[in-house]
């Protein structure tokens, strides 16, 4: 009898452990919510400043992007700006906000090309930029375009904009 009492106040001064439960979920978190793309991701969409009239204005915001998200990085804003033509070129500078969710740090090479049709009339790359869990990185990219290439013509230009994304443990 004794030997039983010995147990039991032994067994109840032991710690109880907690039980994780783990359960499949239909939909992510609203914060996670997105068009998940594996990297590399490729987005296409038109030059917001193809027209004329857009230039020397400032920066031109269109079609939102942050809904695509590369391996748990998105674009939280992106802007395009086109000075006044000099020597028959506009200088078009891209501004862009880039968040990871959290997780883990990544690493981030962007490409950026503008295109009329299957020609790149010009092109830009930022290499390894370190962006940090939960945290947000602005850079920009400049691109001097003809302005025969991008003003008024058909169809109009497109961006291309190419994210490679990697783990940065």
């Amino acid at each position: 009898m004794k030997r039983v009492v010995l147990c039991l106040l032994l067994m109840a001064s032991l710690p109880i452990r907690a039980q994780v439960a783990a359960k499949h979920v239909e939909e992510p978190p609203r914060e996670l919510a997105g068009d998940r793309i594996r990297s590399p991701m490729e987005l296409r969409f038109p030059l917001a400043v193809a027209d004329r009239s857009q230039w020397g204005v400032g920066e031109v915001r269109r079609d939102p992007i942050a809904k695509y998200i590369c391996e748990g990085v998105s674009y939280r804003d992106f802007s395009t700006e086109a000075a006044q033509p000099r020597d028959g070129k506009v200088k078009v500078t891209f501004r862009l906000l880039l968040y990871d969710e959290p997780g883990i740090d990544k690493r981030v090479d962007l490409s950026i090309g503008v295109l009329h049709g299957d020609t790149v009339i010009g092109s830009a790359v930022l290499k390894n930029l370190k962006v940090g869990e939960r945290k947000s990185v602005t850079k920009e990219m400049t691109i001097e375009l003809p302005s025969s290439e991008i003003d008024g013509v058909s169809p109009a230009p497109v961006v291309r904009l190419t994210t490679v994304v990697r783990d940065d443990p």
